[in-house]
């Protein structure tokens, strides 16, 4: 934080004009030190998960729109490569037992870090299904971490080159783990499956999400005084 916050003030330049190198030099250690801290959350946020110590927020969303708009936000840098996601939805909503921004959260490092590991051309097939009353989206990996086996794939390090999309400081073994907590604490799970994942969450009825999300203020009938 105090090498961020240093950097930042000189590339503001809040204690006097500052030459131009410098300003950009500072630019690049404040970028690259917000990274880390970034790391360093997400390590943290593991070793919680793994201990039971942390809960993930509570609440329901739909899944299926989670999926659509991560693909598509992920355009920016898969389109140019004519790489990315050959989308098969087959319902129009999954409702899940888990908050929004916990879905979205581990739906894009899910499909960021796949995303990433790909070679321009490669297309992998994604589809989301109700089974049951669970909620599954399967992906096929990427063929670079395809032969890997089970333990190679959860253990793979980050790249010495960075990349426009990557993983994390971590690499792709450590985003997967993650991912797969967030799933186990949500009471899901994150699986591989041949040269597939596959990810797992608990499923709401439509019915059921309907009426969680017309309870609040003003939402109950009037008592008639």
């Amino acid at each position: 934080n105090a090498i961020q916050g240093f950097a930042e003030v000189i590339q503001q330049q809040l204690f006097g004009p500052t030459p131009h190198e410098y300003r950009a030099l500072a630019a690049s250690i404040a970028a690259d030190s917000a990274h880390m801290l970034a790391g360093f959350e997400e390590l943290d946020r593991l070793v919680k998960l793994d201990a039971g110590a942390l809960e993930l927020e509570a609440g329901e969303c739909d899944l299926a729109a989670i999926i659509a708009m991560t693909v598509g936000q992920l355009e920016a840098y898969t389109g140019p490569r004519r790489s990315g996601f050959e989308l098969d939805q087959r319902d129009d909503s999954l409702p899940v037992a888990m908050a929004g921004i916990e879905a979205e959260r581990l739906v894009w490092r899910l499909l960021a870090t796949l995303a990433g590991a790909t070679v321009p051309g490669e297309v992998l097939r994604l589809r989301s299904r109700q089974r049951g009353d669970t909620a599954r989206m399967t992906v096929r990996l990427p063929s670079r971490l395809a032969d890997l086996s089970d333990e190679a794939l959860f253990q793979a390090l980050a790249e010495g080159r960075p990349k426009a999309l990557s993983a994390g400081m971590f690499g792709v073994g450590f985003a997967l783990r993650l991912a797969a907590a967030e799933a186990k604490a949500a009471g899901g799970s994150l699986e591989r499956k041949g040269d597939r994942l596959r990810l797992s969450l608990p499923g709401l009825t439509r019915a059921a999400m309907a009426h969680s999300q017309g309870e609040g203020p003003g939402s109950g009938q009037s008592d008639g005084t």
